[in-house]
């Protein structure tokens, strides 16, 4: 029975990664040719404007979905980040859709009008599935969208592709078997980054002895929906600092990583300051429920606080 599972594995993880390059191919020119000058003013643009002119109708969503999806394959291509393409029923909806009417999928009165936006692939869009990446979900497709999309799409917002992401998100980097692996952009040897039960409290408590992992895990169980909205609810941003320096950053000789909890422990094996130069450091900014606004505001005075030291994004140029 072993057998025949792991073979199942085998097809439904085959089948969904050559569904996907077979989906990409397939896509007209718009999608493949390079990035034009008015893309990276698209790209660039702030919502607020490309949302005006939307509504104005100087510029149509499904200019903005091309410049768009050309850009995530472009960024697929180089790091697998990619797992369910929803491109082709992206254009499908805004087809239907009619910023005069109130008729069709997509609300194009909406406050975020012709917005392309991606989904991580824990988030249920109709007539796709959502494995999160267990190949036992494949096939688990749904006819109507999640409450998350259908607020989006209410919104003007148009979903155009979901990404890939550690298996039921309970791991450190964005790797499973249904997808494969999503490369880092700064350095193909890394991931991009991203643990159960009484079982393992028992192990960690009695067996590893590690108390600090004990406590983390003790009263970890299967969550329900509410729960897990509860668990997740708070207002959040990441902010790119600096990178990595093989000089500065790396860890001194009298370092003994045996002295260290488990958590730590867990933190520091794979760390390597001399194969992880150039990886970007960032910062994580939390607030409460409902602190949006003030958790965007601390990040943007953390930014200006950096002045001429202003962590350098990619550019469009450096996915080609």
């Amino acid at each position: 029975m072993f057998l025949l599972d792991y073979l199942q594995h085998r097809r439904d993880c085959q089948t969904k990664q050559s569904t996907r390059a077979s989906t990409i191919s397939s896509f007209p020119a718009p999608y493949h040719t390079p990035l034009t000058p008015t893309d990276k003013e698209t790209l660039t643009a702030p919502i607020e404007s490309l949302v005006a002119s939307v509504h104005a109708g100087t510029t149509t969503p499904l200019s903005i979905l091309h410049t768009y999806g050309k850009l995530a394959l472009k960024a697929h291509a180089r790091t697998n980040c990619l797992t369910e393409i929803l491109l082709p029923s992206a254009e499908e909806w805004l087809a239907t859709s009619d910023k005069d009417k109130n008729g069709g999928e997509i609300n194009l009165r909406g406050p975020l009008a012709g917005i392309p936006v991606s989904l991580k692939d824990t988030v249920i869009v109709g007539g796709y599935d959502t494995t999160v990446g267990f190949s036992s979900f494949v096939g688990n497709k749904t006819p109507l969208d999640g409450p998350m999309v259908r607020m989006l799409k209410d919104a003007g917002a148009v979903p155009y592709v979901k990404t890939n992401l550690p298996i039921t998100l309970l791991s450190f980097e964005s790797t499973n078997e249904v997808w494969g692996r999503c490369v880092n952009p700064h350095k193909k040897g890394y991931s991009r980054a991203g643990v159960r039960g009484y079982l393992y409290y028992l192990w960690v408590k009695y067996v590893k002895r590690d108390d600090v992992w004990a406590r983390l895990v003790r009263n970890w169980r299967a969550q329900s929906a509410f729960e897990n909205w509860k668990l997740l609810d708070y207002s959040a941003g990441v902010l790119p600092i600096t990178h990595v320096d093989k000089a500065l950053d790396k860890l001194p000789a009298s370092f003994e990583i045996k002295k260290l909890n488990g958590v730590a422990r867990g933190a520091y094996k794979h760390y390597d300051a001399e194969k992880m130069h150039g990886l970007p450091v960032g910062v994580q900014v939390v607030g409460r429920r409902l602190e949006e606004e003030k958790v965007l505001a601390i990040m943007k005075r953390l930014e200006d606080g950096l002045g001429e030291n202003k962590y350098q994004l990619m550019g469009f140029d450096d996915l080609d």
